[in-house]
């Protein structure tokens, strides 16, 4: 099995380890990616069809990017048990974990983005036209009028379902996300940094 660490995780990216220790999941590797918004645009694909999932997930792009960067990092995994069961534990874990660092990381701040003002390619027209205000009065004036929606971080991604799963660990592997191997000594080195890929790729071992 495996599990995507979205940009965002750079905040927080060893406290998801924990959970998956509690649910019975043991980190077989880790591994660095180096384009995420190529690899979300596969992962992603089946969804991007809706209009409305293409414009949010094409704004999660550029937000993520301009916070955070556009690397990202697969865990492989194991866990005795059936593989469907499994899946449906993974992802009753990243609930509990997006729930638990959300309340921690985003609780005090709220992002609302002015849709108006991208430039990213939006199908469907979301968000809500108009002037953000607190009570009858706006927050700046001429500041804070257009076509707003408010936006969460995600975190972590996981398969819905056998199906999905299968489809995405296709993607990795022809993608060549397994190639690179994260070195224990290297996972450290990038926790104290708060960096999702290696500082030195030549040490990386590279599976055959």
């Amino acid at each position: 099995m495996f599990v995507l660490l979205k940009p965002e995780m750079r905040r927080c990216m060893e406290s998801f380890d924990s959970y998956l220790a509690e649910a019975g999941f043991k980190i077989n590797s880790r591994h660095p990616i180096f384009n995420w918004e190529t690899t979300a645009r596969e992962i992603y694909a089946p969804q991007l069809l809706d209009p409305k999932f293409a414009s949010e997930f094409n704004v999660y792009l550029w937000m993520t990017g301009n916070f955070f960067g556009n690397t990202a990092m697969a865990y492989q995994l194991r866990r005795e048990g059936d593989l469907n069961e499994n899946l449906e534990e993974l992802m009753k874990t990243k609930s509990n974990f997006r729930l638990d660092i959300s309340k921690k990381l985003d609780d005090p701040i709220n992002f609302m983005v002015n849709l108006d003002k991208l430039s990213v390619h939006q199908p469907a027209k979301i968000g809500k036209q108009g002037t953000i205000n607190i009570g009858s009065s706006p927050l700046q004036e001429g500041y804070f009028e257009g076509r707003w929606d408010n936006f969460f971080f995600k975190y972590i991604h996981t398969s819905d379902n056998y199906s999905a799963y299968e489809r995405e660990k296709k993607i990795l592997k022809v993608r060549g996300i397994y190639d690179n191997l994260i070195k224990e000594e290297q996972w450290e080195q990038m926790k104290k940094t708060g960096t999702l890929i290696p500082l030195k790729m030549e040490e990386s071992y590279i599976n055959g």
